[in-house]
């Protein structure tokens, strides 16, 4: 959640407005010694604001560059014209030009990435807010790439010589527009077709001096050569920047209304609009049954995985086979590109060796109705594989993770990207095996549900975030409902960073802990059920041992209602329960008893249902 700098957005604007003749030229100076799709919200500000001028700029080539960079700026239409070589902005240095000018304290950039003329797909032309003209600075960084297949992302780096990570937005190319915020330590990240209706891609904290420096900026990705893109419409606007973007932005109770946190309206008839596939009803979001036939089963997702639609619309594409790869294998199906329902042959029955890697792309659903498939060997992984591009939008649905990957790998590992429902999944990870489940690198809106973990012997069962040291999953939006883990270790799960709704899950009989959040996380803990076995405390911690301290700022918070702590549980401490905001979307919480538990045993995991395609 973002700190509010004030109760109305006041836009100061100082952008510059004279001729260009005053535009510094170019001076080629060495400066040095890569989250359903994104929500579409109109974040514009109250008054269209005037593109600056092409004064007060200055261009600059930061890192090794092998050739040197230009820029011109033309007066009579105010675009700018980069020209650039570079490896890359990625990793812990740079090498990139820059047009830039300083920035004091709080404001934005925005600005149409007209033309973009590359060899490269993941030349990059974008607006940056950096700390220093060092090749290796601290900086926020929203960017297209040069290919359609890539997502536009916003990329920071936390600190000087850090490595860079980033969240992906919409998959597009030039011309687009762009748009980057900052509101104190807070950077936000934008992108519009139109300029008009922007979709939020994501907010990171990068703390920085007052005094940054902020503008355009291209690499070619491909240091021999040289690459050139078209600035138009570029607006530098300095003062207080907007509270809000989006309803996410806000607490408990409000909505974001103009750019600012105000009282949530009775019902979404007069607030904000619904996700895809819902209706608004009574003043409620709910399923608007709109997916039909094998969709139908999209009508049924609940959390902050609501909107993913996976393959629906695409083509059908059958397994006839459980064979490593070759035609008809699953791995052959997961290599199709568009929009693809992957589905097995009815009463196909067997365990996939993977023997190797898997990805899965965006816009994709496995679905294992009408089959008994275990999926083992190796691991799967919910991103691309290509460095930190993200997938998107992805359903897996009626399957069995059967363990199998050497060296401890997990089972099941998501990344990068935005947009995913995990439904009806058996984990069966034996002894010796990685986790189930893994998440990690800022992966955000994600519903895990009616999931049985209970067959899992590893010693890990589910990671929530990569490490200690990694603030950008704070941006992990993640629901959990109506899933079993009886007789499993710990870790379910273990969560750093992130906001995380519990809810109508059962922990039975667990070993080291129950469940952990840390790193100044959010843990809604609602309507599930804790029931001692070998041990009775340590249900829910906002600790690890002695990490963090006691009382430390990057101890978890944790909200806890309407539990049952059974068999002599411990309740846990709550932290900073009114920190920890209701979640924004509706469902209905199931009283925490045995009869829960009963239906978790029973409907939780692969299920053998009959197949839609028969």
């Amino acid at each position: 959640m973002t700190t509010r700098m004030a109760k109305r957005w006041l836009f100061l604007f100082l952008v510059t407005a004279a001729a260009c003749d005053g535009a510094v030229e170019p001076r080629g100076t060495d400066a040095a010694a890569d989250d359903a799709g994104p929500r579409p919200i109109d974040a514009r500000p109250p008054d269209a604001p005037t593109p600056s001028s092409c004064d007060d700029w200055t261009s600059e080539d930061l890192g090794p560059v092998e050739l040197a960079g230009s820029w011109t700026c033309d007066p009579s239409t105010g675009v700018h014209t980069v020209e650039a070589s570079g490896r890359d902005i990625w990793g812990t240095e740079d090498e990139l030009r820059f047009v830039y000018q300083t920035l004091r304290g709080d404001g934005s950039i925005t600005a149409r990435v007209a033309r973009f003329d590359a060899m490269d797909p993941w030349a990059k032309a974008g607006l940056m807010m950096r700390e220093s003209l060092d090749a290796d600075a601290a900086h926020a960084h929203v960017l297209v790439s040069h290919d359609a297949a890539n997502p536009i992302k916003l990329d920071r780096r936390e600190s000087a010589g850090e490595t860079t990570t980033g969240t992906a937005g919409p998959i597009t190319a030039a011309p687009y527009w762009l748009r980057l915020v900052r509101s104190g330590d807070t950077f936000r990240g934008y992108a519009s077709a139109d300029g008009e209706t922007w979709t939020a891609i994501g907010a990171y904290t990068v703390v920085m001096p007052e005094e940054i420096l902020v503008g355009l900026s291209l690499t070619a990705n491909d240091p021999p050569s040289l690459v050139e893109a078209a600035f138009e419409s570029v607006t530098l606007e300095r003062g207080v920047a907007p509270e809000c973007a989006e309803d996410a932005d806000c607490g408990a109770g409000e909505v974001c209304d103009s750019n600012v946190c105000a009282p949530a309206p009775e019902g979404c008839g007069a607030g904000p609009a619904c996700m895809a596939g819902e209706r608004c009803e009574a003043g409620a979001c709910v399923p608007d049954g709109a997916f039909t036939g094998h969709e139908a089963l999209l009508n049924d997702i609940v959390g902050y995985g609501r909107g993913v639609t996976g393959g629906a619309g695409g083509r059908l594409i059958e397994v006839t086979n459980t064979n490593a790869s070759g035609a008809g294998s699953l791995r052959a199906a997961l290599a199709e590109t568009g929009p693809t329902w992957i589905y097995f042959s009815p009463g196909l029955t067997g365990t996939i060796d993977l023997s190797g890697l898997a990805y899965v792309y965006d816009d994709t659903t496995i679905d294992g109705r009408g089959a008994n498939i275990g999926i083992g060997g190796h691991t799967l992984n919910l991103f691309t594989g290509r460095g930190t591009e993200p997938s998107n939008n992805i359903v897996v649905h009626n399957v069995r993770f059967t363990g199998g990957a050497p060296d401890r790998r997990t089972l099941l590992r998501v990344r990068f990207g935005r947009g995913f429902w995990l439904d009806h999944i058996s984990f069966e990870a034996q002894a010796g095996d990685g986790k189930p489940l893994g998440f990690g690198d800022a992966v955000t809106d994600i519903t895990v549900s009616w999931c049985d973990f209970s067959r899992s012997r590893a010693s890990l069962i589910w990671i929530i975030g990569s490490d200690n040291e990694s603030p950008g999953d704070a941006a992990m939006r993640i629901t959990s409902h109506h899933n079993l883990f009886e007789g499993t270790s710990e870790r379910h799960p273990r969560a750093r960073y992130a906001t995380i709704h519990w809810l109508n899950n059962a922990v039975i009989d667990w070993g080291g802990y129950g469940s952990s959040i840390t790193q100044d996380g959010y843990f809604f803990a609602e309507n599930s059920v804790y029931e001692a076995g070998r041990r009775t405390d340590n249900a829910i911690v906002t600790r690890i041992g002695s990490f963090p301290a006691s009382g430390d700022p990057l101890e978890g918070n944790l909200r806890t209602e309407g539990n049952w702590w059974a068999n002599g549980t411990v309740p846990p401490t709550e932290r900073n329960p009114s920190s920890v905001t209701d979640p924004p979307y509706p469902y209905t919480a199931e009283p925490a008893d045995a009869a829960l538990i009963a239906r978790l045993r029973a409907e939780s995991g692969w299920q053998d249902v009959p197949s839609p395609f028969e």
